[in-house]
């Protein structure tokens, strides 16, 4: 353990939490943040000292704790444990199967205060307010545009790099982002009509 983080330690048993008043006697030295359990603010620690000792053997991303690990080794086998019981559509994460939920009953519970807008993800709301002011954070270091969310910032840098990722399979046009290939594939290719 780093020793510029020290632990306050309990006379009580480290794992065993005190019922009776509910105190938090492991407490952080840097922030003075306090725990119930010792181990809970071991994983704490390694907020301040970037200690990750949960490699991922397929990438170089590591975690402080082991659940994250293999929640994130999903993104590699493809596993998806949770599954939606009206529609069966499976997910690799729980919070993205409760948020698909929601497509199901039209509930929209983040809504505007500004127009008659509403969403299904708090993320999805905090972008859209930036539609309502000035607010553009993610600025292009190559020009003066500026943008409300990071995709299009990206999207736009490939203009400058001269990129076009995003290649139509029926005629030679390309584009910087995946939205304008459908777009073209729509309007530019569309499915034969049936019969």
């Amino acid at each position: 353990m780093n020793t510029a983080v020290a632990v306050h330690q309990s006379t009580e048993n480290d794992d065993l939490r005190d019922t009776d008043n509910e105190r938090r006697p492991f407490r952080c030295t840097v922030c003075l943040k306090e725990f119930t359990y010792k181990c809970r603010l071991t994983i704490h620690i390694r907020t301040h000292t970037n200690e990750r000792p949960y490699q991922c053997d397929q990438c170089p991303r590591a975690f402080t704790q082991q659940g994250n690990l293999t929640v994130h080794l999903r993104k590699h086998t493809g596993e998806r444990p949770y599954q939606c019981d009206r529609c069966l559509k499976r997910f690799t994460y729980k919070s993205n199967l409760t948020v698909h939920l929601l497509t199901h009953t039209g509930q929209r519970p983040y809504r505007c205060d500004q127009c008659p807008m509403a969403f299904t993800q708090k993320t999805h709301l905090t972008v859209h307010l930036r539609t309502h002011s000035s607010k553009r954070p993610y600025q292009c270091d190559q020009c003066p545009r500026a943008f409300t969310q990071q995709g299009n910032l990206t999207s736009h840098l490939r203009l400058h790099t001269n990129e076009w990722p995003y290649q139509c399979t029926v005629c030679p046009k390309a584009y910087t982002c995946s939205t304008s290939l459908q777009y073209h594939r729509q309007h530019a290719h569309p499915p034969p009509l049936p019969p």
